[in-house]
This record gives structure tokens, C-alpha cells and sequence, in this order.
């Protein structure tokens, strides 16, 4: 590998950045334009007492001149100075290290990073090797400080662990020696810049190379409970809060316009009269978003992008599990069409969810409805600007019994369905779908189907950190990334009847909710282990003395109530202890036992034992008696198919 620091653009530039002119340049510019702004007010004093002297316009006009001369200083620095040339891209370089210099692709606030460890290793005359980096990367990287805060990480306990360290290696005669782990760490870092769209290696990129590198960081992770994956996910975060923050000063770019808005757009457009009584228009929704953004489910949100933007059937039914993410897909396209940032014939669209439940409510005259729904998709076509959405499409389609809350729609809705004008977004659950929406042959032609499965952990923990930002801002309450991975993980093995992301972030707005009822500021990890146990029973989280002790005798407390059946208590009891270690596998059972035995040796007793021994309660046990369904007939009360009665 080639690292040669003192002999590349960069290391200049950072040299010269670090110039009196140049390094001050920004506050002098800001300092002289006051003084100017001040001074503008003292001669419109001077004007109004008829004691102007033409010196203070002098005075003004010079200390003008001086704000534009600094501010020209500025910009030279940061265009030219701080951003030297470069002849070919990383990726390239990274190709062929042995002829391409990787010191040249480093950002200036990692040249200074290197230029303090080259003079270190030069004083101490020791070779340069990732632990040394890494105490530079902690002691002058602002960014580094951050991550380690948010990791919930001690970061002046590792620093002064980390000089006590080089303070005890020895000696050697020749110094800025690279050793191996350094050059494993730099080539891994461009690696990681390359993979993240960097055009330099950044200080973070060096971060997460020496969590995968660096065994004196290792053990720093692993006494913190952490992983270098959470490492990664941390930095990534940070890539897109400061790629937002940049976005966000960029007020001429044309997202930030957009998000300006105008009136102009709207009055090209027809009035929605009917339909704006009724529902919720997602634009002022997005429009109010800060940092969050849509992460997940990208595939499907492009897909019906496609399907919206046809001329004809133009109709997206989007199928999945309640609280998957369905309404998610409806969000990044309301969002995107807000920015301009969607196809042409979708570009500037409002995306407006009817409220069905509402209206059905209000009017209960089903004539009344058909009339009001018909003006409602009239004002739709008419106005050219619209997509509308409704939500569990199929409480309202091929319904026998016309109730509050529930009504059949499908016939007013299908003549709309079929024109190229309409754009229409109907969301419904896989159980909806087979039960009422299928069996209208005619009514589900219309549509073009999108299944939105259940997200990943590591999307999961990618929408909770965009969310959390949120809530930090409104609660004032501070939420490190531990809390948000132990947020999933707990409800992962412990909610697995729900999908994600909807329980990870009920879980969140509770933890905020509960963290807050207890004055406290900071969200940690065991504040999210006692919300989930206190919401499924199930003791989460440090173990306290009373339970050591019930775990350490459970066979004695059970033995307490049953007698003999050794083999079968001991059997129980490692299973739950090993449960409850977090050593058995989170998407199975803590324990599936088949107790055989004739009517009295205590089958159903050891279970009603172990339901209040440690689950507290003998009420927390349910029990069925399968001799109540031996009939087929009985199979529906088993599963919980809906009875006739209640269809």
C-alpha cells in the first residue's frame, strides 16, 4: 500500500487552511458586516439630528469594503484552499494501490488527524500502528466524539486508557513505520468511503474501519455491550443528518423551493370542496417533516409510482399486514410529489386520504352517501391534481349489511376506477382482501396489487432513528442508539405477533412517554426492558435479587407443589433460565414441552406451578382443553374465523 501523508495536496491545503487570514477569515467577515449594520443605524441617527458628517459614511462604506473583502477570503479558502485537486476518484484508486497515493484522498479534517499522529509517532519514536489512530480519530475528531456519545460510550475514559497505553509501548530506533493492522484499517476506510459515495475518506469512515480492525476498540464495544455493525448504523446515521442539515441551508436549490411552496400551482387547479371536508391532505403533512425520511420499502413506492403514473388503470392496491408499513408507501409518495422529485405526471400532486369512517358516519342515508361520494370523485377528476387514497378498502367493499363504519362503495367507485383521469391508492389487509375485495371479480380488475411485506431489523432501526430525532426535538428528551437496538431486539423476540415497524415505534413513543413520567432526560436501554415487560409480563432486563433467587430454586419451588417428576421439573427449569439469559434463539418458544402421563400425576399442576412461580399469577397460564374440539365443526372456534353472524 501507498500512504506517503506529507507529500499530497492535501496535506498543503491543510497547512494552509490553518493560516491566520484563512482560519478567521468567516468570523472576520461576520464581525465587520455587524460593525457595518451597527454603523448604518448611527448614521441614520446623525440624518434625523441634523448632525451628518460625511466621515461616518466613510466609516460605513470602509468597514462594507473590508466584510466583502473577507468574505471573498472565505470563499477562496473553502472552494480552493480546502479542496484540492484531484486526478482520479478513490474508487479508482482503491483498484491499484500500489500506484495511487491513498493519503490523497483524505478530507481535511482527517489530513489533521494524521498530521498530529505522524508528529506523535515521530517525537515518541514509535511505529504507527490503528491504536495510535484511533486515539487521534477520539481526541481531535469532533465526529467521533458524537458517535461515542450516542453509543452511549465514555469517550474521556477510552481516551485517557488509550494514552496510559502509548505511554507504556516501547521505544524503536525508526519511527513512521506502518504497521499491518494501520494499512488493513486505511485500505478498509476507502474501501467504506467508496461504498457510502464519498469522494474522500472521512473521519467516520476511519471510525468504522477501526471497529472492524482494532482490537483495543473491539473491547471497548464488547464492554459496552455494542458491535461494530452498530458502529456502522450510527455513522450512516450521521452521513444523512448531515446531508439533510446541508440540503436544508441550500435555500435556492430547487427541493427547498418546492418545500417553500406557492400559490400559483394550486389555482391552476380545481377546487375540492367536498372532498377537503372529508379527508386529510398528506402534503401539509410532509411538508412539515424535518428530519424524517422514508428508508424502507423503496421497491414498492417506485412500483406504484409506475402503476399512478399510467393513462390508464391508474389504480394501486396496496395489500399487506397491519402495521408493516403500508401507510409508509403512501407518505414517500405524497412526499416526493410535494418535491418534485416523482415522475412528470405525478410531480406537484396532492396525495389525499378520504376518511371513510367519517363520512360513512355523518351521513347515514346510503342515497345521501352514493350522491356525496359521486361529487367527492367528480371534484377528484376535475381538479387534475389529485390522488386519492382510502384506507382499509375493504370494510367497504362487497359488504352484505350496510352499518355505520361499513358500507359497500365498490358501485359508485368502479365507474371512476376506469378513468385515465382518476389516480387512486386503496389499501387493504390479505385477510380484506381474500374475504371482500376478491370476491368482486369486476372490482379487483381495476386494480394493479402491490404486497408490502414486514421491513427488516436493520430498516426498523434506520425509521426509529429518523424518528427519534423527531421526538428528541419535541419530548427534549435524548435517546441513545442503544435504547433504539434494544427497542428492537426486545420486541422482536417478545412481540413476534406484530409486524415491524409499527411495534418498535409504539414501544418508542412509550419509552419517551415513560422516561418523561420519571423526570428523567436520557433513554437507556434498561428504561426500554422495563416498558416491554410491563406490557407482555414477562420479566426483561437485569435480573433483580428475587428473581435470581426463584430462577437459581425453580425446582424447589415447583417441588413445592409437586411431587417426584425430577426429570421433567429439571427439564423446565434450564429451559427457562436459559431463556431467560438471552441464550436461546428470539424467534422460538422459551420452551415447548409434551407432558405424557396418565389423568393425575400432575401435568396440567406443573404448568399451573411454573405459571405462578415465575410468571407471578396462575391466571397468566391460558388453557385449552382440546376434548371441547374434536369435531370438525369445532375448527373455527379453534382458529378464530369469523363467524356469518359477525360478516
Amino acid at each position: 500500500m501507498n500512504f506517503d501523508f506529507k507529500k499530497t495536496a492535501v496535506y498543503q491545503s491543510y497547512q494552509s487552511s490553518r493560516f491566520f487570514l484563512f482560519r478567521f477569515s468567516n468570523f472576520l467577515f461576520q464581525a465587520f458586516l455587524g460593525i457595518f449594520i451597527i454603523s448604518l443605524f448611527f448614521v441614520f441617527l446623525s440624518f434625523l439630528q441634523n448632525n451628518f458628517e460625511i466621515i461616518s459614511i466613510k466609516i460605513s462604506a470602509l468597514l462594507l469594503f473590508c466584510s466583502g473583502i473577507f468574505w471573498n477570503i472565505y470563499l477562496f479558502t473553502e472552494l480552493k484552499v480546502k479542496k484540492p485537486n484531484l486526478s482520479v476518484k478513490i474508487s479508482d484508486a482503491i483498484l491499484d494501490l500500489e500506484n495511487y497515493n491513498l493519503a490523497d484522498f483524505l478530507s481535511l479534517e482527517s489530513a489533521g488527524i494524521f498530521k498530529d499522529l505522524t508528529k506523535f509517532s515521530h517525537r515518541k519514536k514509535i511505529p504507527i500502528d490503528s491504536t495510535t489512530l484511533l486515539y487521534f480519530v477520539i481526541k481531535n475528531s469532533k465526529e467521533s466524539a458524537i458517535v461515542f456519545f450516542r453509543l452511549g460510550i465514555d469517550i474521556k475514559k477510552v481516551q485517557d486508557d488509550l494514552k496510559n497505553y502509548l505511554e507504556k509501548i516501547s521505544k524503536q530506533e525508526a519511527s513512521n513505520i506502518f504497521s499491518d493492522n494501520f494499512k488493513k484499517t486505511i485500505i478498509d476506510a476507502a474501501s467504506i468511503s467508496v461504498e457510502r459515495g464519498h469522494e474522500l475518506i472521512t473521519e467516520k469512515d476511519i471510525l468504522v474501519a477501526l471497529a472492524k480492525n482494532n482490537e483495543f476498540l473491539k473491547k471497548v464495544l464488547v464492554d459496552y455491550d455494542l458491535k461494530t455493525q452498530d458502529v456502522e448504523n450510527i455513522t450512516l446515521w450521521l452521513d444523512s443528518v448531515e446531508e439533510t442539515i446541508k440540503k436544508n441551508k441550500e435555500f435556492w436549490s430547487k427541493e427547498n423551493l418546492m418545500r417553500a411552496g406557492s400559490m400559483g400551482k394550486d389555482w391552476a387547479s380545481g377546487y375540492t370542496i367536498t372532498l377537503d371536508q372529508y379527508s386529510t391532505d398528506w402534503r401539509d403533512v410532509v411538508s412539515k417533516w424535518g428530519f424524517k425520511e422514508i428508508t424502507s420499502h423503496k421497491k414498492h413506492v417506485q412500483e406504484a409510482e409506475m402503476i399512478l403514473s399510467r393513462t390508464n388503470l391508474s389504480n394501486v392496491l396496496i395489500v399487506g399486514n397491519s402495521g408493516a408499513g403500508r401507510k409508509s408507501v403512501v407518505e414517500a409518495i405524497a412526499h416526493k410529489c410535494y418535491l418534485a422529485k416523482s415522475f412528470p405526471e405525478l410531480n406537484n400532486k396532492r396525495v389525499v386520504e378520504l376518511d371513510m369512517v367519517k363520512i360513512s358516519t355523518m351521513i347515514q342515508d346510503f342515497e345521501v352517501l352514493e350522491r356525496v361520494l359521486d361529487q367527492i370523485f367528480s371534484e377528484v377528476i376535475a381538479s387534475g391534481n389529485v390522488i386519492l387514497v382510502i384506507n382499509n378498502l375493504d370494510n367497504f367493499v362487497n359488504q352484505s349489511l350496510q352499518k355505520a363504519g361499513a358500507v359497500d362503495i365498490s358501485g359508485v367507485l368502479s365507474k371512476y376506477l376506469s378513468m385515465p383521469e382518476f389516480h387512486f391508492i386503496g389499501i387493504s389487509t390479505y385477510e380484506g382482501l381474500h374475504r371482500n375485495i376478491e370476491q368482486n371479480s369486476s372490482f379487483i380488475s381495476l386494480f394493479r396489487k402491490i404486497e408490502i411485506p414486514e421491513i427488516t431489523e436493520q430498516e426498523t432501526i434506520d425509521i426509529l432513528q429518523a424518528n427519534a430525532l423527531e421526538a428528541e426535538y419535541r419530548k427534549k428528551v435524548l435517546i441513545l442508539y442503544p435504547a433504539i437496538r434494544e427497542i428492537v431486539n426486545l420486541t422482536g423476540r417478545y412481540m413476534p405477533s406484530l409486524p415491524f415497524p409499527e411495534k418498535a415505534l409504539d414501544v418508542l413513543a412509550e419509552v419517551v412517554a415513560y422516561v418523561q413520567s420519571k423526570k428523567e432526560k436520557v433513554i437507556l436501554p434498561h428504561h426500554v426492558a422495563e416498558v416491554i415487560s410491563n406490557k407482555t409480563e414477562i420479566p426483561i432486563g437485569k435480573m433483580e435479587v428475587k428473581e435470581k433467587e426463584t430462577l437459581l430454586n425453580l425446582e424447589n419451588l415447583i417441588h413445592q407443589r409437586i411431587v417426584n417428576q425430577v426429570e421433567a421439573v429439571k427439564q423446565i427449569s434450564v429451559a427457562m433460565r436459559r431463556a431467560r439469559a438471552g441464550l436461546s434463539s428470539k424467534k422460538r418458544p422459551m420452551g415447548t414441552f409434551l407432558f405424557l402421563g396418565p389423568t393425575g400425576v400432575g401435568k396440567t399442576e406443573t404448568s399451573k406451578a411454573l405459571s405462578q412461580i415465575y410468571f407471578g399469577s396462575e391466571e397468566k397460564m391460558i388453557r385449552i382443553d382440546m376434548s371441547e374440539f374434536q369435531a370438525i365443526a369445532d375448527i373455527p372456534r379453534l382458529i378464530g374465523a369469523v363467524s356469518p353472524v359477525e360478516m
